[in-house]
């Protein structure tokens, strides 16, 4: 018992004196100070033309349950100022004249398309969303439409069709959050369209800017511990260790990077207002942060030195930009999407199974990044 109490101080001292190195690095401030300053910059970007959103609802008024979702819609405050267009066609008409940034269309038989959503049949469209143009303050928008969208909408409406049932004895809170979390595995399909009325093909995931820009600084910060480390072993730093110790130190000292890193985005996201479930983002962002340390291992472990790992390093952040819904969403990408991290940090917003898929990313990858050290130690022997 002392044995391991002792070994459990010594591992907490490690950590302590790895944190305290960690913020003696310039680097790692400036990222830590990029992430809430750069997630309130895209925020002001937002509100940035009348300071806040214009989004035309409409709805038909013989659909009782797409009145509630619609009146629950112009209830939302903050950027968002909703208001009532009378027909689907003056919706349209305000996005194209300029008198609002969206239009939010409401199909009839709206109960109907949410019992569908619940069953999981992904054919089923909740709501049309007509904007005039795509660009970067666009992604910025519609990135905060959807965070308010999932709690104050899509869950609500799930829980009051879910007591509607009249179940005995009534689901507890939890539960229904259960339930709420294997309907909506997929992600809610929403479909986009332009002013003509065409279909704008979007692929499963939105795009995510100021979220995306947090996940790549995430992941960029637990590369830079991994040049810090190749660079360690190159000034001689782990000689006095013996060999198949200097592994568990390169892998402790990412983790505390990628560990702070992950508290710094957190806190963004709640500062800038992109916050959805707490409790599933704390989640989400600490299986993502185990994602990016074991990226970071396994190319530590395939690179070794401090300019290789550079040059991935600015690899990353550009295949990160190019592959993943940042700004763009490229569905033919997907392949080659999902060997990066952020790709299952960003859907898994929308997915509870694409947030499992974090935990198998970060197993498999520090798997790899073992398995390449132990041929390295045989080799060395």
């Amino acid at each position: 018992m002392k044995k391991a109490i002792t070994s459990v101080k010594k591992a907490l001292l490690w950590l302590w004196m790895l944190e305290k190195r960690a913020f003696k690095k310039p680097a790692f401030l400036v990222i830590l100070l990029l992430m809430p300053l750069l997630t309130a910059a895209l925020s002001s970007v937002v509100g940035e033309t009348r300071g806040f959103l214009s989004v035309a609802v409409c709805w038909d008024e013989s659909d009782e349950a797409a009145e509630a979702f619609g009146r629950e819609m112009l209830a939302l405050n903050g950027v968002i100022r909703a208001h009532r267009a009378l027909s689907e066609e003056d919706a349209r008409e305000e996005v194209e004249g300029n008198a609002a940034n969206f239009a939010w269309i409401i199909p009839k038989g709206f109960d109907e398309h949410l019992k569908n959503f619940v069953n999981g049949k992904e054919d089923s469209v909740a709501v049309i969303v007509v904007e005039k143009e795509e660009s970067a303050v666009t992604s910025l928008v519609r990135e905060r439409l959807f965070t308010l969208l999932f709690p104050r909408i899509s869950y609500t409406l799930f829980r009051e069709r879910v007591l509607s049932v009249g179940a005995s004895p009534a689901p507890t809170e939890e539960e229904m959050r259960q339930l709420y979390r294997a309907g909506h595995e997929e992600g809610i399909r929403v479909e986009f369209r332009d002013v003509s009325g065409k279909e704008v093909k979007m692929g499963k995931v939105l795009t995510a800017p100021a979220r995306g820009l947090l996940a790549l600084l995430l992941a960029e910060g637990g590369v830079a511990a991994a040049i810090l480390c190749a660079e360690d072993e190159k000034k001689g730093v782990y000689l006095m260790l013996a060999p198949s110790r200097r592994v568990p130190l390169r892998a402790a000292t990412v983790f505390v990077f990628a560990a702070d890193l992950a508290v710094a985005a957190y806190v963004s996201l709640w500062l800038g207002g992109l916050m959805t479930d707490p409790g599933y983002e704390a989640v989400l962002i600490a299986l993502y942060a185990l994602a990016a340390w074991g990226f970071s291992l396994l190319l530590l472990a395939l690179l070794r030195t401090p300019g290789r790992l550079a040059v991935a390093a600015l690899f990353t952040a550009v295949l990160t930009l190019a592959l993943t819904p940042v700004f763009l969403d490229l569905s033919g990408a997907t392949p080659l999407s999902a060997l990066l991290p952020s790709y299952h940090y960003l859907k898994g917003v929308y997915s509870s199974r694409s947030a499992l898929t974090l935990l198998l990313y970060a197993a498999v990858t520090a798997l790899a990044a073992v398995c390449v050290e132990s041929v390295l130690l045989r080799r060395q022997k």
